[in-house]
């Protein structure tokens, strides 16, 4: 079923006439669309990328922003139209903003100077089709919702079974094949890979999420190539593997089952002397100044420089609370779904009041609720503020956290992001150390944890704890990081590209292994990769790796020290000229020299695979695809 919105007619407008643009300073319809790295961002980008096209805008840049970054990896082109979509904050800079968390301020509306407005909807992609009178599916609206509301129970979907993606047993769940298939697919994202959000983005005609899967399993295995043995892994098993390696390190293994008694139970603390006694350890501290920053010392390690700090590695039960340090890649929903399976297993005790879990991610506090739903546990259960009343609102309770620390212990830190959803609250980039007495000189990252550990879960926390967790330090992003999220449409694949790219390797693997020496071939290549490692055959015919003379194992000893008798070989040289390498020896360890060095090895990787005893991209139907290929 599809719902039709009707244009809200207070809802803010997006100006359509070129003129009007053109007056504000811009290049015309052109722009730059940035939104949420998640689900939902991508689901409202596309909604709204299919709009603007409709309406004669051009797209030509994308960006992705995430709560633990915020803004400062972004140079906004002001000759663009930026709009901003799925983010807690309206930003100076950005020209249209549609977002769902929580409400402008009647002062925060008085002064807005653009089309602005946060939507009371379960998802921002259900909120942007209704400003903009967008077709809804009915079946988007319901999977999207549940996804980004956390919205699980209400659709009837275990949380046990979100970390499993098998297709057998979700086409045989039913009715509610789709939510299930939602659910866990939604684990299978790598957030970090920012360009197949994009290329999935610009690709996708219509946000199903089937079709968002089909386009995943494209794009994926371009942005993440295996560097060590030139291969593209799948999206689903490469997804899979880290599933599993995520369960492991929030779970722990071997030396790091942490937290167990002697039958193999889960220790459920309840005081705040057995936890320290459990977990404090006599740990090298490293200071930092008020912006985050952190001060190095001569000799971190000497006595002076060490202090006891708590150092818990895999999740822990503080009272009614579920606690995930930092470095373990879960995230609220995977804390749920691992939660309920060590219950199943009789590792954790069922207790209704016992119901709540805290994650750190670096700089970033994230509260949610764990088997019921924070609006449907009795009063009894609930968590209690200071003046006794239940805490029913997660991100409510963090925005006033933080509101908290700004009157009472002077906390003010732009960078600082909080709000969420009734049953999900988060704080982000919390930076420096309190100054005010009596918590001077303690990190306010460890404040606010010792203080949501106090309010949640039900067991007395003084708020001086000091923690050892890993955090993120306030780096200073190098020039060309400024924009690494922010990308020209130029840059972005389609699906074409990236199926050609796969047939031309195929092609060049058989022209190589049955010595087509021809170099008016060149000119049949669109892959630009394919063409100059063809051009590199040519002038080389790879004699170093036919001879035995370059073995895989010699790229694991290669340092980039110049002058190693690798780095000497004709087909190094040809590499790093022809696809420009020209930072692999930089002094400076930037983003960009990591990149040319994987990227390095990754085309020798091919070529090795290409001369293989069995050539690694060969296959049935490639002679099909010669005649084709020579056709052009």
């Amino acid at each position: 079923m599809l719902t039709k919105f009707a244009l809200f007619e207070s809802a803010p407008r997006l100006p359509k006439s070129e003129e009007y643009w053109k007056k504000r300073g811009k290049t015309g319809k052109d722009v730059c669309l940035i939104f949420h790295d998640d689900m939902d961002g991508i689901v409202s980008a596309t909604i709204m990328k299919n709009y603007l096209k409709r309406q004669g805008f051009k797209i030509k840049q994308y960006g992705i922003i995430n709560y633990q970054e915020g803004w400062e990896a972004f140079k906004i082109d002001s000759r663009l139209i930026t709009i901003a979509l799925d983010f807690a904050d309206d930003i100076p800079g950005v020209d249209y903003y549609v977002d769902h968390h929580g409400k402008f301020t009647e002062q925060e509306r008085a002064t807005q100077k653009r089309p602005s407005i946060k939507t009371a909807t379960g998802s921002a992609a259900e909120g942007i089709a209704q400003q903009l009178g967008e077709t809804f599916s009915n079946d988007t609206k319901n999977w999207i919702d549940m996804i980004d509301s956390a919205k699980y129970s209400e659709y009837d979907i275990d949380i046990r079974s979100i970390l499993d993606f098998d297709l057998k047993a979700i086409v045989k769940s039913g009715k509610n094949a789709k939510l299930n298939f939602a659910a866990a697919m939604n684990q299978l994202l790598k957030r970090s890979d920012h360009k197949t959000f994009m290329e999935v983005v610009n690709a996708c005609p219509q946000p199903s999420i089937y079709n968002i899967y089909r386009l995943f399993k494209i794009f994926y295995p371009k942005n993440n190539p295996n560097f060590k043995t030139g291969d593209e892994p799948e999206f689903v098993p490469d997804a899979r593997q880290r599933i599993k390696q995520m369960e492991r390190r929030t779970r722990g293994e071997g030396s790091e089952l942490q937290g167990f008694d002697e039958k193999g139970k889960k220790i459920r603390f309840e005081t705040q002397k057995d936890f320290w006694n459990a977990f404090a350890r006599n740990l090298s501290y490293q200071e930092i100044d008020d912006e985050g920053n952190p001060i190095e010392v001569e000799d971190p390690d000497s006595p002076e420089n060490m202090k006891w700090q708590l150092k818990p590695s895999v999740y822990q039960l503080i009272g009614n609370l579920m606690y995930v340090p930092s470095g373990t890649w879960a995230n609220a929903l995977r804390a749920k779904a691992i939660f309920s399976q060590d219950m199943d297993k009789g590792i954790i005790p069922e207790d209704k009041k016992l119901n709540f879990v805290l994650l750190q991610y670096g700089n970033t506090l994230q509260l949610a609720d764990l088997n019921t739903k924070i609006q449907k546990m009795n009063d009894e259960d609930l968590p209690k503020d200071k003046q006794g009343n239940p805490i029913t609102n997660f991100g409510k309770y963090m925005e006033g956290l933080v509101t908290n620390f700004q009157e009472h212990l002077d906390y003010q830190d732009e960078r600082t992001v909080s709000g969420g959803h009734l049953g999900i609250g988060t704080i982000s980039n919390i930076f420096g150390k309190c100054k005010k007495k009596p918590y001077e000189g303690i990190k306010f990252l460890d404040l606010f944890k010792n203080k949501i550990i106090n309010d949640i879960s039900g067991v007395k926390w003084g708020l001086t704890m000091p923690w050892n967790e890993e955090e993120d330090r306030k780096i200073t992003v190098k020039p060309e990081e400024i924009n690494k999220k922010l990308v020209d449409i130029e840059d972005l694949r389609n699906e074409k590209e990236v199926q050609n790219e796969k047939d031309e390797r195929e092609i060049l693997n058989y022209l190589i292994v049955n010595d087509y020496d021809q170099s008016k071939i060149l000119k049949l290549f669109k892959s630009d990769t394919m063409r100059k490692i063809y051009e590199i055959w040519l002038e080389t015919h790879f004699r170093e790796i036919e001879s035995g003379n370059l073995m895989p194992q010699n790229l694991d000893s290669l340092y980039f020290k110049k002058n190693k008798d690798i780095e000497k070989i004709e087909i190094f040289q040809k590499i790093v000229n022809k696809f420009g390498l020209d930072d692999i020896y930089s002094n400076e360890a930037t983003v960009a020299r990591g990149k040319q060095r994987k990227e390095l090895k990754r085309i020798f990787k091919y070529m090795f695979n290409m001369l293989a005893e069995t050539p690694s991209y060969i296959k049935k139907d490639t002679e099909d695809k010669i005649s084709k290929f020579f056709k052009r």
